[in-house]
């Protein structure tokens, strides 16, 4: 299969038209980076993200404790406020 069918083939997604995206692109590929070390950079950036919500909204404790907010005389006493 040829470069141009596999672009066709493609589901549409807006932002591939965007003029961000293609000097992302542009700069990952001449930089030979591959499909899964982006998949593996995104996920690593979700659990990032997803740790820092949890660090400031009182799901996770400096410790590392995972709790619910709800449960915890700390979250407790927050949704009574």
């Amino acid at each position: 299969m040829n470069e141009s069918a596999k672009a066709i083939d493609r589901r549409p997604i807006a932002t591939r038209n965007r003029k961000w995206a293609q000097l992302a692109t542009a700069w990952l590929a001449a930089r030979n980076v591959s499909p899964n070390a982006i998949s593996i950079a995104g996920m690593c950036a979700c659990i990032a993200a997803a740790l820092a919500l949890g660090l400031t909204s009182g799901h996770i404790s400096a410790e590392g404790a995972i709790h619910p907010a709800s449960h915890s005389a700390e979250g407790e006493s927050r949704i009574q406020r």
